[in-house]
């Protein structure tokens, strides 16, 4: 049947004509436009056609926000409308998870008939999300919140939390789809199936199911690795590399919403199979001879641990996980079930490294999870205040509240020009890219002493009680390289950093064949072996940081690791240690004799990754080292003591032990003023408290840190 030209504009024409107004209820009838201001704050507007710009109109109330009607596809441009709408009577609408990408708005959609800008990603995302045949009502933070006004913004920051509850759905956009990520979603969906159906069968059947499907997933992954790199991380670095596991504001919204869809181009999958799927995925490899056995807590455990803690704290299970399913998964747990909900400090410390555009969203962006969880929020949000008075706040809250000093953990010493009047011992919770901390409940450095500390009356001083157990005489003259990308990734990268710490703990390390001449006595306190060197670069049983919530424990309380799992590390470190520490070609052949000829090369670089490339111990040692070492130095005391801390620690500097806190730190004396605090450090032989003592003694004394 012919459609009449009346028919097609009438009836027709706001399905196939964008720039026609679609009918809609008279509760989300368009708002008239009128003028505001056209600066868009931190981004560059680039106009692509010429078009008056959209001005956001003023929210008629205060509990109103803007969803955004995004119109069925007609042609080339993206068209919606925007929509005051009362949080008190919302109609269903979706809610768009996503990074917003470089901020260059470069691209437009039309807005009531007027130019919006907005990011390209933010573009592909709405374009995946567009119907053919209907319109969909979308909560878009860039475009629902008008950027530009910081009252604005002020104001609805409070109800993002509400918003992403409310919604019937959040759509995770992960961004286009390769080859790499097609094989991950399958790969999640598959050892899901294999977890939760594996537990009606017996555990024969679930090991030959698991094998028959890694050894799939291996070969499949095998055209993306690179050569000496574990051959799962090609493909799973393409998924958690992507921005959108970086950035803060994604980890609310997700913990706090009804449902989750996880979208990657065209493929899609629940959270809860992505998470439980992937990690299932990395517990197989959780032992220290596997192939990669940082994968859950690092690659993995830095995307998606903290969504993941956050959705079991809230108890946000899908309602299709029976309560069977629930109590499997918690068996993915090396406790076996569910963590504590978080604290303040520890949400302030798993989101340490995650980025905010602006860097008051560092706290402003968990006040939602702080409400779910009832933490109290000490502040309103308010962009106007600075940084330091922020980040003071709630340190100061942290050590109140929660009772401890484990704030202190995510110091990371670095000195910020904008941050100048930041006292040391509050986190600079802007800086995402200084070394972490691992993970501290396997130490036990300061014994089960209490915390003894107490903030000034002004809150710009803490004194904590404390024993100084050496001054740093000499620091090693190369810094570990930081984990390079799969494009610039070279096995052999931290090979030269190695060598120099080697020679630096003792010259026999890197220049003698024999056992025994290695491990002589080389430095006046007590004999430093190579096995003491090796168990240093992976802070003794490399434990990685805890993004799981899988180890949480008192003060008085220390995780001790299994003794095969230590035996094994000591084995792999001693068949690493003689090839990574040789310096020449004739000192790695002699202590490799009976090896193949094909290792060999007239290039130290060269034949010591052909010779690790063969030893598969040896290979999981040097990626273990590459982990836990990453962006460290190396340092001695005058007592005697080595360790490994972060970048710009200096001659004169103390090494203290803090009551109530597990690792040493690195701490500097100032003439005119108190201390200043530089972060954690592992130094060998003292995690344990060897060397503490609560008795007061000359060593043992309170510092004045700020």
């Amino acid at each position: 049947m012919r459609v009449s030209s009346w028919h097609q504009k009438k009836i027709l024409g706001p399905l196939l004509f964008c720039e026609q107004r679609e009918i809609l209820p008279s509760r989300l009838k368009k708002p008239r436009s009128q003028p505001s201001d056209t600066h868009i704050e931190e981004a560059t507007y680039k106009a692509t056609t010429i078009m008056e710009k959209y001005q956001h109109l003023a929210l008629p109330g205060d509990r109103y926000i803007r969803v955004l009607n995004l119109l069925p596809s007609g042609g080339k441009d993206l068209c919606c409308e925007l929509l005051p709408v009362s949080l008190d009577k919302l109609p269903k609408f979706e809610a768009l998870s996503y990074s917003w990408g470089p901020p260059i708005l470069s691209s437009t959609i039309i807005c009531d008939g007027k130019a919006l800008g907005i990011t390209p990603n933010c573009e592909v995302a709405l374009r995946r999300l567009r119907q053919s045949g209907k319109s969909k009502l979308v909560w878009v933070d860039a475009i629902c919140i008008n950027q530009a006004s910081v009252p604005e913004r002020n104001h609805q920051v409070k109800y993002m939390g509400e918003i992403y509850g409310k919604a019937k759905q959040v759509t995770v956009w992960l961004g286009e789809s390769t080859p790499q990520s097609d094989i991950a979603f399958k790969a999640f969906r598959k050892f899901y199936g294999i977890f939760v159906i594996g537990t009606a069968f017996s555990e024969g059947y679930r090991t030959r199911a698991i094998e028959r499907e890694m050894g799939k997933l291996k070969t499949e992954c095998q055209k993306y690795s690179v050569a000496n790199m574990p051959v799962l991380d090609g493909v799973l670095q393409d998924i958690f590399s992507r921005e959108w596991f970086t950035r803060l504001w994604t980890i609310q919204e997700v913990a706090l919403s009804r449902s989750t869809i996880m979208l990657c181009g065209a493929s899609e999958i629940p959270f809860s199979i992505f998470v439980t799927g992937s990690r299932f995925l990395s517990s197989i490899e959780n032992r220290p001879w596997a192939e990669n056995p940082l994968l859950g807590q690092g690659l993995l455990g830095g995307g998606v641990a903290l969504h993941s803690r956050m959705v079991d704290a809230l108890d946000k299970y899908p309602s299709a996980l029976s309560k069977v399913l629930r109590k499997t998964v918690m068996s993915l747990r090396s406790s076996g079930s569910k963590p504590p909900a978080p604290n303040r400090t520890t949400i302030l410390r798993l989101v340490h490294d995650k980025k905010a555009t602006d860097p008051r969203d560092k706290i402003y962006g968990v006040y939602s999870l702080y409400a779910a969880l009832n933490i109290r929020v000490i502040a309103e949000v308010d962009y106007a205040k600075t940084l330091e008075n922020i980040y003071l706040g709630e340190t100061y809250m942290a050590i109140r509240e929660d009772g401890n000093l484990d704030i202190f953990y995510s110091i990371t010493g670095t000195e910020n020009a904008d941050l100048p009047n930041l006292p040391s011992w509050v986190p600079d919770w802007s800086d995402t890219t200084s070394p972490r901390c691992t993970n501290p409940y396997f130490y036990g450095a300061a014994g089960p002493s209490a915390n003894k500390a107490q903030v000034s009356p002004d809150g710009l001083r803490i004194t904590c009680y404390c024993r100084i157990i050496g001054v740093v005489e000499k620091v090693a003259e190369k810094t570990m390289p930081r984990l390079g990308t799969m494009e610039d990734f070279q096995f052999q990268n931290i090979i030269p950093t190695v060598q120099n710490w080697a020679t630096f703990c003792n010259p026999g390390f890197t220049r003698a064949v024999g056992v025994t001449e290695q491990a002589k006595k080389y430095y006046a306190r007590e004999r430093f072996t190579l096995s003491n060197f090796c168990e240093m670069l992976v802070r003794g049983s490399a434990p990685y940081f805890d993004p799981y919530g899988d180890v949480e424990l008192p003060n008085n309380r220390v995780r001790n690791p299994d003794e095969d799992h230590m035996k094994e590390l000591r084995r792999m470190g001693m068949a690493w240690a003689p090839i990574a520490t040789s310096i020449t070609t004739d000192i790695l052949y002699q202590r490799l004799q009976g090896y193949p000829e094909s290792i060999v090369s007239d290039d130290i670089l060269t034949g010591i990754a052909k010779a690790l490339e063969g030893t598969p111990s040896a290979r999981t040692y040097h990626r273990l080292v590459e982990v836990m070492s990453e962006g460290l130095v190396m340092f001695k005391t005058d007592t005697g003591f080595f360790g490994t801390a972060i970048p710009g620690i200096k001659e004169k500097d103390e090494v203290a032990l803090f009551a109530g806190l597990r690792m040493p730190f690195i701490v500097r004396s100032r003439v005119d003023g108190p201390y200043r605090i530089l972060g954690p450090a592992y130094v060998q032989d003292v995690m344990n408290g060897e060397y503490w003592s609560d008795e007061p003694t000359p060593e043992n004394f309170s510092i004045v840190v700020g």
